[in-house]
């Protein structure tokens, strides 16, 4: 069974126990819910979610100790930080890093460039 509003608890300290009376009024529901203000976690607690979503006609913004990192707004995505890639695109779509076409231009272009074949006009 639940504990409703109105159930009496008995808290105890020490030697002394009190009856308290149980009221969610201040508890936010798991669905359906609206929180005002900062949402403060301790340390090496952190937020697990699969949808993340500013809520509003709104950027969303991603920090790190105060510092915008990342800014979603609905016709970019702007980093405020050199991006690393871990791993190069594979797919003509795919993001690469500069190192990669670099290693692609110099293995494909010919050393000299006096080699070069002249096209006709």
């Amino acid at each position: 069974m639940a504990i409703q509003n109105s159930d009496k608890l008995l808290v105890g300290r020490g030697d002394t126990s009190y009856h308290v009376t149980f009221s969610d009024s201040g508890l936010v529901s798991k669905s359906g819910d609206t929180m005002t203000g900062d949402l403060v976690f301790a340390d090496n607690n952190k937020v697990i979610t699969r949808f993340l979503d500013s809520g509003e006609n709104t950027n969303l913004t991603l920090s790190r100790f105060g510092q915008t990192r990342i800014v979603c707004a609905s016709d970019e995505i702007a980093m405020h930080k050199v991006v690393r890639l871990i791993i190069n695109g594979t797919q003509s779509d795919h993001v690469v890093s500069k190192g990669y076409v670099d290693d692609s231009v110099n293995t494909k272009m010919p050393r000299n460039i006096n080699t070069l074949p002249l096209l006709s006009t």
